[in-house]
């Protein structure tokens, strides 16, 4: 399955890399962004369906490995579809 990125999602990915990039460094800022994708990229090809169910129904929650960061996502036919990426504590309930 193809993965794919809504406006939404990649708009939260560049909030997140600012936000690590003012207050510690880019290349840190970097590392997180890419190790988020990277398990996006890694594991939901293959397991599709390895997330929790999400808030959201229709929506599967994948919690990124020692990040504190969720990636919200929805399945099609032949699309893994990422619609938000949010921080563990953040208030989610206004974004869905």
């Amino acid at each position: 399955m193809k993965v794919v990125y809504t406006r939404h999602a990649a708009d939260d990915l560049e909030n997140i890399f600012n936000f690590i990039a003012d207050r510690s460094n880019r290349n840190i800022a970097k590392s997180v962004i890419a190790r988020i994708v990277r398990a996006v990229e890694r594991q939901l090809p293959l397991f599709p369906e390895s997330g929790r169910l999400g808030v959201v129904p229709d929506t599967y929650e994948l919690v990124v490995s020692s990040l504190p960061y969720i990636v919200v996502y929805g399945l099609s036919d032949t699309e893994i579809i990422i619609h938000g990426v949010f921080h563990g504590a953040q208030d989610r309930h206004d974004k869905d």
